[in-house]
């Protein structure tokens, strides 16, 4: 009868720490979240209105516009020919 009892008593352990582990994990996750989707500070709420995502996603997409302007100009640049492979007279 007492294993019996050490038994219940380790199960009932094993689902309150599976219960706080959820728990945490989903407060950590709640959290992840609401940071990613919720407004930045001294964000006012009108049609100016963007999140740290929509902030995120607009640095990278002007990153990327800028990078791809530079290797069009190295394209440009390295398509033109050179003055240097003149031929001898």
């Amino acid at each position: 009868m007492r294993e019996l009892f050490l038994y219940q008593q380790e199960d009932e352990m094993g689902r309150l720490l599976s219960f706080l582990l959820g728990a945490t994990i989903g407060v950590v996750a709640a959290t992840v979240v609401t940071y990613l989707f919720g407004p930045a500070r001294n964000t006012t709420f009108d049609q100016q209105y963007r999140s740290r995502w929509d902030q995120a996603l607009a640095d990278g997409r002007q990153a990327a516009d800028e990078h791809e302007a530079a290797l069009r100009q190295q394209l440009a640049a390295a398509k033109q020919p050179t003055s240097s492979h003149s031929t001898p007279s």
